[in-house]
């Protein structure tokens, strides 16, 4: 029997930065927070005042509903919105 270790049994989700987040969906810079502010991209994690990052699960996941045919363009079906203050 093969033993695994801790760190595979344990399956990381690292945080990724933004030149990571365009790179792997080529986007621009622009382009991200666009979608960010309509409620069609993950809204990132900000680990100090001055940093920010996505959960790479995230990234994953919004490409998967791209490639499983959801349109970028249909904010009806988008989970991202943001929640608004009354």
């Amino acid at each position: 029997m093969i033993e695994q270790t801790d760190a595979e049994r344990f399956e990381l989700d690292p945080f990724v930065r933004l030149p990571f987040v365009m790179n792997a969906v080529g986007l621009s810079r622009s382009s991200i927070y666009k979608l960010i502010n309509e409620g069609r991209f993950p809204k990132q994690i900000h680990l100090s005042e001055r940093s920010t990052a996505w959960r790479l699960s995230d990234i994953r996941a919004w490409m998967e509903e791209r490639t499983n045919g959801e349109l970028a363009d249909s904010p009806s079906t988008s989970k991202y919105k943001r929640k608004t203050s009354k």
